[in-house]
């Protein structure tokens, strides 16, 4: 409904757009008694009552637009109601600074007027240091080097020379939303000629659908028709005229070498190996933890009543030979252990002195199997409750790791945890950094 209404609007004043531009007498003011209302709401509802003025001047430019532009038949209203907002947002910029607002179509004004001149070359290096290495090569290849268009989509691999002047654009909306983050904060509508809610500056695209191709400017091919378009929709709308002016001061220091096109593959490349190597040495701790500390339920002796201490219920241990450890009993004379196959004919048996011990050379256990040990003191009636009892498993190295890493300690599990999401992240941000330009590439 609200797009249906939002068209039923906009078709109601072309007959009046078409009026005007066929030079109809009082047309320009039944125009701007239209738009009177919501120019004056805009500006009411952002700087209170000192708006007369401003909505004025707002439609006064509105109609100056439509003089320049003969060939304008879109939302009429988005279009001065826009413009009477960015004309609200400069007010605001300038007072800021304490210096008199400039007209409203005066292509002279620029965002890096908010930074002192020896600050202006520092900003845009900082700016040009967060580009792709993707974006610096295309800029390198057309500013540094002086390539024509036509070798550096050779040089880029790219399918046109309209798809150069597209990721130019690009690269150089990316500059302009670092400035603009240094001096507002927030963040930049990602698409030329977009809105975002949270756009720094405050300035909106007054036509969106030419905001979007600014950078046909730069094509020799842009028919002069549209070129007149698209100069007199930079002239009005001060979102556009942003990007123009930072795209020109970041092609005019790349050219006379004020500014510098470092290369961030070989730091990216670093951080990347670091991530992985952090990630390495995590991995390598955490499963040094699993293996070396005892598994997560080992009873440790003083810890409560006798009971077998290893291996523990559901162990597996690697070898042949494992050793028996149990829990020390007061006033006992020796202990019976007892060791046999849960599923097979293995028995071993032998009476010893102290809590502990070890399969004979002899008598080595099977890989693979489950076994039960039993202990039982002498004197009998020395027995805990239940008895001291316990079964585990044999394996080979694989299952021994396999099973540690699943009932390690914490520690170490977190530390696997840590390491191995370090290593993953890593692999995935060196895809997406291979893939980046390809991606690109399909632009045309």
């Amino acid at each position: 409904m609200g797009d249906l209404l939002k068209e039923s609007n906009r078709e109601s004043l072309l007959p009046g757009i078409k009026a005007y531009h066929a030079g109809e007498p009082g047309a320009g003011d039944r125009l701007a008694d239209a738009l009177r209302d919501p120019v004056t709401r805009e500006v009411a509802s952002r700087l209170g009552d000192d708006h007369e003025s401003v909505a004025s001047d707002a439609l006064l430019a509105t109609l100056t637009y439509l003089d320049r532009d003969a060939g304008f038949a879109g939302d009429i209203r988005h279009l001065a109601v826009t413009i009477a907002g960015n004309r609200c947002s400069d007010l605001v910029r300038w007072r800021r600074l304490r210096r008199p607002p400039p007209p409203v179509a005066d292509p002279a004004r620029s965002i890096l007027d908010e930074i002192e001149p020896p600050q202006r070359l520092a900003t845009l290096q900082s700016a040009l240091g967060h580009l792709t290495a993707d974006c610096r090569r295309l800029l390198r290849a057309m500013y540094v080097d002086g390539l024509s268009s036509e070798a550096v989509r050779e040089r880029l691999g790219l399918a046109t020379v309209q798809g150069v002047h597209y990721r130019r654009s690009v690269c150089l909306r990316r500059v302009k939303t670092h400035v603009s983050q240094r001096l507002h904060g927030g963040s930049e509508p990602a698409e030329p000629g977009g809105r975002d809610a949270t756009d720094p500056s405050g300035y909106v695209c007054i036509d969106p659908r030419l905001g979007g191709e600014l950078w046909r400017l730069e094509d020799p091919a842009t028919e002069a028709g549209q070129r007149s378009r698209l100069e007199t929709h930079v002239a009005f709308c001060s979102s556009c005229r942003q990007q123009r002016d930072v795209e020109a001061a970041t092609g005019s220091g790349l050219r006379s070498n004020a500014l510098k096109l470092g290369s961030t593959a070989g730091r990216d490349v670093r951080r990347l190996r670091w991530l992985g190597g952090a990630g390495g040495i995590a991995i390598a701790a955490g499963l040094a933890l699993m293996l070396l500390l005892p598994p997560t339920g080992t009873v440790v002796p003083g810890d409560g009543g006798p009971t077998i201490v290893g291996p523990v219920a559901g162990e597996v241990v690697p070898g042949s030979r494992p050793t028996l450890q149990w829990t020390a009993i007061d006033g006992i004379s020796s202990y019976r252990v007892s060791l046999t196959a849960v599923a097979g004919d293995y028995v071993w048996q032998a009476s010893v002195s102290e809590p502990t011990a070890r399969v004979p050379e002899d008598r080595p256990l099977p890989s693979g199997d489950r076994f039960r040990v039993a202990v039982q003191p002498v004197p009998a009636h020395l027995a805990p409750p239940g008895g001291l009892r316990s079964t585990f498993r044999t394996g080979n190295a694989g299952a021994f790791v396999l099973y540690r890493v699943r009932q390690g300690s914490l520690a170490g599990q977190i530390l696997l945890g840590l390491g191995l999401s370090a290593v993953v992240t890593g692999a995935i941000l060196m895809g997406r950094r291979r893939s980046l330009a390809s991606a690109l590439g399909n632009v045309s």
